[in-house]
């Protein structure tokens, strides 16, 4: 249960609105308004208001660790709620349409996490890439385009956590192992019911046939025979 994640749309009480922050002019105006679109629609099926910033490399490179650093503190000092999806992607100043030293990284507010589980922020990180590295096919905005948009159709589809299922086995097959280990111990125990400890474990028991059914009984212990009830005959004594 814990595993199978069905996503319910987040209330918009907040300032709710997606937007493109294009600072270093990667994209054209009309682009722009093509891809806030994307994001609109995104947020009317989700609630949650996914924000896309581009800056420049020097932005955050030599005062932040990494960009995803760089990304929290962005996050934070723009939003005053936990209901935003930003995508922050930088590049060097004055790049061309040849190669380019890139990067991208998303930050989610805690209470995205029931809709942008990790099945779908990889799977929208994989289109990103893949669509930023190959420039020859996809500008910058189409790429951000198709990532939004793939996401779209199966968002808020219910199902089971890929993530989940290694642990789930895992548990499984400690229940399995304890379920087998309480079997056996039934079992055994079982075999003890109705069994009468004999007086000494230094003598042994003497044992005899019952001669109605030939079941085994035990002298000092058993009266009649255990098997059918029939009397038993006394010690040394002869057949009547």
């Amino acid at each position: 249960l814990m595993g199978y994640r069905h996503p319910k749309k987040l209330k918009t009480d907040y300032k709710a609105v997606p937007y493109v922050d294009d600072r270093i002019d990667v994209m054209t105006d009309a682009e722009e308004a093509k891809l806030t679109e994307t994001l609109e629609d995104f947020l009317k099926l989700t609630g949650i208001a996914p924000v896309i910033v581009t800056e420049d490399n020097a932005s955050w490179q030599g005062y932040y660790t990494d960009l995803e650093q760089y990304a929290y503190d962005l996050y934070v000092n723009s939003f005053p709620d936990e209901k935003h999806w930003l995508v922050v992607y930088t590049q060097p100043a004055g790049a061309d349409d040849g190669f380019a030293d890139w990067y991208w990284q998303g930050m989610q507010g805690d209470d995205t996490d029931g809709i942008l589980d990790t099945d779908h922020t990889d799977a929208f990180g994989r289109v990103l890439q893949r669509s930023l590295t190959d420039n020859t096919h996809y500008s910058t905005y189409e790429a951000f385009d198709k990532a939004f948009s793939d996401m779209i159709p199966s968002i808020m589809e219910a199902g089971l956590e890929s993530g989940t299922i290694p642990t789930m086995i895992l548990t499984d097959f400690i229940m399995l192992i304890i379920t087998i280990i309480g079997l056996i111990s039934t079992v055994r125990d079982n075999r003890k019911v109705g069994a009468i400890r004999c007086q000494t474990d230094k003598e042994q028991p003497m044992e005899d046939t019952c001669e109605y059914c030939g079941g085994v009984y035990v002298h000092g212990i058993h009266l009649s025979c255990p098997h059918c009830g029939a009397p038993i005959k006394a010690l040394n004594s002869g057949a009547s």
